[in-house]
């Protein structure tokens, strides 16, 4: 089961899986360039519960997936790997935004995603995350971290292949 789970972690998600995983909950999808310009959170979120956030790598061609979740009273910046949006900005090599300055956000600082080479977690971590918006990042850490269930990255690939029929890609993962 280790096997099969290291491999399918290997597999990002397509935009079409990110939708069907999260679908339950109230979302959409944003660019880190489409929050230029937005000076308050209720123009990113635009009446959904959860933004699911891709932040694009300067160096490399593969980017980064986060999310942002209201919670009402607050709005959690969720990242697997538990880095605020500032530190995100520099590995990336993006600039960051007035609003995440103007307005901080709550933010996750747990780290999911164990960083290994060929990992393409990050996607898995933000659907499953986005897929339970309505948890605190409290009661999510509990929950995602239980103690019976593998590692988080395990945890969140079996998630994923559960709540999206898996893809023609997965089946080359079964001997």
């Amino acid at each position: 089961m280790n096997k099969f789970l290291s491999k399918s972690e290997s597999i990002p998600l397509a935009y079409s899986e990110f939708q069907k995983i999260i679908d339950p909950v109230s979302h959409h999808m944003l660019s880190h360039s489409s929050l230029k310009g937005k000076s308050n959170w209720k123009q990113v979120f635009r009446g959904h519960k959860c933004v699911v956030l891709y932040l694009p790598n300067k160096t490399d061609e593969v980017g980064h997936w986060t999310c942002l979740i209201d919670h009402g009273t607050y709005v959690e910046f969720f990242d697997p790997y538990g880095k605020t949006y500032p530190e995100l900005c520099r590995i990336l090599g993006i600039e960051p935004t007035n609003l995440f300055m103007s307005n901080p956000p709550k933010y996750n600082r747990v780290k999911y995603q164990k960083e290994r080479k060929n990992i393409n977690d990050c996607g898995r971590h933000v659907c499953v995350r986005g897929r339970f918006a309505f948890l605190s990042p409290d009661r999510y850490a509990n929950f995602i971290k239980y103690p019976k269930c593998p590692d988080a990255d395990g945890t969140v690939t079996l998630l994923t292949m559960l709540f999206a029929p898996p893809r023609y890609s997965y089946s080359r993962l079964i001997p």
